[in-house]
């Protein structure tokens, strides 16, 4: 109990360090003439809110077992301080790790990792409205997610590119980009990547439409045809 104790009042003298070590370092800065402005503020106080953290943490600790028996002195305190403060980071850092790998394996986490895309267009869409008011979205086995679109430019042989991107959300190897327009049947994109990918610097060969959904929303392999294409990479 009297380590229970010790722990709890460990975090309160923690927070007291905390907020001690602020008034001292601007008392400090004060002394010494130095400038409190906006830009120097932050970074005193936040070297010094550790440090007085940590000291107060560690001190609540070594009183509280000294004062209920459990030390016989203060040194023999500080050292089961240690230890305790020691056993607890490893708690903490074994309880993230364990949260963060919970996290990757129901695809919660994939590293902030979002395909970019760019899709090539026929001459007589690329020059219409059709471009601008087109929507990309990627279907998985799990989600849905509409992609963000930003300006195009022109490939080597003169025709448009759509350029955008949409975030990976889920470890899944079931991606599919879907392009629709106005007036046109939706044209689907099987995106080859493993279930958590890892970040590319160069973008994948071109890829033909896997397949095209016509008015009925029947799914269906188109004939070969590059007026569509896509290419894409992980970042």
């Amino acid at each position: 109990m009297a380590y229970v104790l010790a722990i709890i009042a460990g975090f309160v003298g923690a927070a007291l360090g905390w907020i001690a070590s602020g008034f001292t370092a601007m008392a400090i800065m004060q002394t010494l003439g130095a400038p409190l402005t906006a830009n120097a503020l932050p970074d005193t106080f936040h070297v010094f809110n550790q440090l007085g953290a940590m000291a107060g943490f560690l001190i609540s600790i070594g009183l509280v077992l000294r004062l209920s028996g459990h030390a016989r002195s203060m040194r023999e305190g500080a050292q089961s301080s240690l230890v305790i403060a020691a056993a607890l980071a490893v708690i903490f850092a074994a309880g993230s790790n364990l949260r963060l790998s919970a996290m990757e394996h129901l695809g919660l986490n994939a590293g902030a990792r979002s395909i970019e895309f760019e899709i090539r267009l026929p001459p007589v869409i690329a020059t219409g409205s059709s471009k601008r008011e087109a929507q990309v979205e990627l279907l998985t086995d799990v989600n849905q997610t509409i992609a963000q679109l930003r300006g195009g430019e022109s490939s080597d042989d003169g025709r448009a590119i759509l350029k955008g991107s949409v975030p990976i959300e889920f470890r899944t190897t079931q991606r599919m980009l879907v392009l629709s327009m106005p007036g046109q049947p939706q044209r689907q994109f099987k995106i080859r990547l493993a279930a958590n990918p890892s970040r590319s610097a160069e973008f994948s060969p071109w890829h033909l439409v896997d397949f095209v959904s016509n008015l009925r929303g029947d799914r269906e392999r188109p004939a070969v045809d590059d007026s569509f294409a896509i290419r894409y990479r992980v970042i």
